[in-house]
């Protein structure tokens, strides 16, 4: 970078998350011999991306579109882990529209919702797991939710924030709690 001064610990800064391997397309080879991936959106990308919280989010980044947050099981995906879902869910606000072969969620967020994960924001582990159990297919609720707790979730402070939600089914929620602790 011009007119910045190079330092002798600048190896030291952390760098983007890049691939080991680039893929090519057609490199269904590379997901058999655990070289590779999908992600949310069917995309094959190299599998040491698909290792922690920023390489996942980072993976489906370009899919985001601008003013939206990953929700609920692409969420889930990139905070805990597991089987990629085969479509990206995001949460806009009301008022937003935006197109695509996306997943679209409406709904207001407080700023304490979100976070960013390599870049793209995304729905923080409590909001993801309330709007699972308040919202989602009972089976993909219960999944979800299981993987958050699993991956460090505080069933005490889930189960609070159920409790004082403000709108929405808190009763099927509060059942769906129960069957998990």
């Amino acid at each position: 970078q011009a007119g910045r001064m190079s330092s002798a610990l600048d190896w030291l800064r952390p760098r983007r998350t890049e691939p080991v391997i680039q893929l090519a397309a057609d490199a269904a080879w590379a997901r058999y011999d655990g070289l590779a991936g999908r992600t949310p959106g069917d995309v094959l990308v190299p599998a040491d991306l698909l290792a922690g919280r920023e390489g996942r989010a980072g993976a489906v980044a370009d899919l985001v579109p601008a003013g939206a947050a990953l929700a609920r099981e692409t969420a889930v995906w990139v905070h805990a882990g597991g089987p990629a879902p085969r479509r990206v869910s995001v949460v806009v606000p009301v008022h937003r529209r935006v197109r695509g072969p996306l997943r679209i969620h409406r709904q207001q967020l407080a700023p304490g919702d979100v976070e960013a994960v390599g870049g793209v924001l995304i729905t923080t582990p409590l909001r993801t797991a309330v709007d699972l159990v308040r919202f989602a297919p009972e089976a993909a609720a219960l999944t979800g939710v299981r993987a958050l707790l699993d991956a460090g979730l505080s069933p005490a402070a889930l189960r609070e924030a159920v409790d004082t939600a403000r709108a929405g089914p808190r009763r099927r929620a509060q059942a769906r709690l129960a069957l998990l602790t």
